[in-house]
């Protein structure tokens, strides 16, 4: 909750993330593309004996892997949740696990709620651009919601392939024959029980995504860092011409609206210039055995934290103000504020 008041955009970059790693593990299993088996949902376990028609997997299954939504068996016999670092192996059981349709039917109810806050933002964003196609004042109430309405927008079309939750992971069917089944299902549950904190927070948006080498996860990150910031900074921006009741007021929004635009996209950028610095002055050092990258990785973090902190305390500091001016400039509005638009009411939401 803190991280979606403070930082949205850095929860649009996990969920680029998220969608980078989808990406990823959605083109490694066409590449590996195995023969198809069986699978058992633990809801119902049964020990099959026959192969069926495997379905095609798509990125929503990509998404439900790295949600831990596959469980299967280690070496040791536990049970363990597959991501896309250990997947690869069990791949002929994925290929038949459960059908995009399957994965979507579990989350009705997640659907109906998005189309709910879906339909709620678009009527929202919607009331805010007929102001000002009418030229009415728009508070800057108005303007920080219409910004979180936005990057929560972004959001959901990043996450248009995922599914909500993983309430009932797939069983995948490489398990011992001999198991008696009430004592599988027992199993199967306590490690649900185990996992489910971590599985719900991957919805959510809490994870911080790793970096890959790949130049298309890069850009995806680099692209989502910036779009984040021009969307929920640059609205806030587009109160510099309105109305405050003292020009200190209006200095001090600018700064913290032209803050929350840039800082982002710096952090950003300074991230990526150490791993960058790291795996290039790695390498030389490796090949020259000079200095050893770790000594190489504390000097650089020794030289980029300082600005990084600095960024950070801007960052905070800058969005604090336009969590909490908007209230108190609402002490003085323009009449026009107060004037409604007929028209917008009777597009269909909620009041």
């Amino acid at each position: 909750m803190v991280t979606i008041l403070i930082a949205p955009e850095f929860i649009l970059l996990t969920a680029a993330g998220e969608l980078s790693a989808a990406i990823r593990v959605k083109a490694r299993m066409k590449e590996i593309a195995v023969p198809r088996m069986c699978l058992v949902h633990p809801e119902h376990v049964s020990f099959a004996s026959h192969t069926t028609e495997g379905a095609e997997l798509t990125l929503t299954h990509a998404f439900f892997l790295n949600m831990g939504g596959f469980i299967t068996r280690n070496p040791d016999n536990k049970l363990v949740a597959l991501n896309e670092h250990n997947f690869e192996d069990h791949l002929e059981l994925l290929t038949n696990a459960i059908s995009k349709e399957e994965i979507k039917d579990r989350g009705k109810s997640d659907a109906l709620a998005r189309s709910i806050v879906f339909g709620q933002t678009f009527w929202f964003i919607l009331q805010v651009i007929a102001r000002r196609v009418h030229k009415l004042f728009i508070t800057e109430l108005e303007l920080m919601a219409t910004a979180f309405a936005v990057v929560r927008l972004a959001i959901y079309l990043v996450w248009f392939y995922k599914p909500k939750d993983v309430a009932f992971p797939v069983f995948l069917c490489d398990y011992d024959r001999g198991r008696n089944k009430d004592e599988l299902r027992k199993e199967w549950e306590r490690m649900i029980s185990r996992s489910r904190r971590r599985i719900t927070m991957g919805f959510i948006g809490f994870t911080i995504p790793t970096v890959s080498n790949s130049r298309e996860s890069f850009l995806i990150y680099l692209f989502s860092s910036i779009v984040g910031g021009l969307l929920f900074g640059g609205i806030h921006c587009t109160a510099w011409s309105s109305e405050f009741p003292t020009r200190a007021e209006l200095i001090i929004w600018k700064a913290a609206s032209m803050c929350v635009t840039i800082v982002p996209i710096m952090i950003f950028s300074l991230a990526c210039l150490v791993i960058f610095l790291d795996r290039k002055t790695g390498h030389e050092a490796r090949n020259s055995g000079m200095l050893s990258s770790e000594w190489l990785l504390m000097l650089l973090l020794l030289l980029i934290l300082p600005p990084l902190m600095l960024l950070s305390f801007f960052y905070v500091a800058a969005r604090l103000d336009l969590l909490i001016q908007p209230f108190i400039l609402l002490r003085s509005l323009p009449f026009d504020a107060f004037i409604m638009i007929p028209w917008v009411n009777f597009v269909p939401h909620i009041q």
